[in-house]
């Protein structure tokens, strides 16, 4: 199996994903490194008890077409195809043979319980042509793919350049602080090379920023994966300046969100923060002064 899971930006950086709550995108992005090498899941239950995450942002997947469920619990992403392409020397298929049965594929090669010319156990299991016969970008791709197999640094044997770096049988480095903001800029459509250059203390506020939150509530300094949360939590793109900033409202609406964690006997865990700023959103509160205000009004209810 591929160790390696790619994103389609086009679909990451809509606004039908935007509009997902944050944990409803966090526990998409881990189906999609869980899911197998055709895009079903079988531990979906499991991952969500230890991401913390309560049942509702699943079910939003599901009900907002992201997911498919099946009787058995498996679930597919219903988007994979679109995705990901993985190496035929890399792709092992599906366990999920029944499923997999039940489900077609439609023009853009997304998945679907309506039935269309192309069986998904048919072109999974290569007794059927995909709906896309891909002569154009992904056919380029492999094609430059071929080309770098043949030049220097291929292993014998080998059908690519292979790198230590690379090979399949080696586990996944953590991220860096870099490459999550490049994932980060990318969503928003920018060349993060490009943005870093136009802001060059931009990537080091962000530091500043969640290094200050964490020591204030955690006693520690930030990881990158808690700078790429604060990333989402509190920088938006500015489409006249083709800009990234710092929004002050849901800065202050995640500090806000922190101090509830110490209330709560959970100082800066992660997963009770993000909770608390969907809870909040979805009450149409955007700012600390909104949240203030719902919560003195609650006490002079209560009291």
């Amino acid at each position: 199996m591929a160790v390696r899971r790619m994103l389609a930006r086009r679909l990451i950086a809509s606004d039908r994903f935007m509009d997902l709550s944050f944990q409803a995108q966090a526990l998409y992005f881990h189906l999609v490194m869980q899911a197998d090498d055709d895009g079903f899941i079988t531990n979906a239950r499991r991952l969500q008890r230890q991401l913390g995450i309560k049942r509702q942002p699943l079910e939003t997947l599901e009900k907002e077409g992201w997911l498919l469920r099946f009787e058995s619990g498996v679930l597919v992403i219903v988007d994979w195809r679109i995705h990901n392409r993985i190496r035929r020397d890399r792709y092992v298929p599906t366990s999920c043979r029944e499923e997999a049965a039940q489900l077609w594929l439609d023009e853009e090669e997304r998945y679907t319980r309506q039935e269309t010319a192309w069986p998904a156990a048919g072109v999974i299991f290569g007794n059927q042509p995909a709906p896309q016969d891909r002569t154009g970008q992904d056919r380029e791709g492999q094609e430059r793919e071929r080309q770098a197999g043949e030049g220097q640094g291929t292993e014998p044997g080998g059908g690519g350049i292979t790198s230590r770096c690379s090979r399949a049988d080696e586990p996944e480095r953590p991220r860096t602080a870099e490459q999550i903001f490049g994932d980060f800029a990318s969503a928003w459509g920018l060349d993060p090379e490009e943005t870093l250059r136009r802001q060059p203390r931009l990537l080091e506020q962000v530091r500043e920023l969640a290094d200050s939150l964490c020591l204030s509530f955690a006693r520690r300094r930030a990881t990158a994966l808690e700078l790429g949360h604060v990333l989402h939590c509190c920088y938006r793109y500015d489409e006249a300046s083709g800009l990234l900033y710092y929004s002050e409202e849901d800065g202050g609406l995640l500090r806000y969100a922190f101090e509830q964690s110490v209330n709560a006997g959970k100082p800066g865990e992660w997963n009770y923060v993000l909770g608390t700023l969907d809870r909040l959103r979805s009450r149409g509160i955007l700012c600390r002064e909104e949240a203030e205000d719902e919560e003195e009004e609650w006490r002079r209810r209560k009291f």
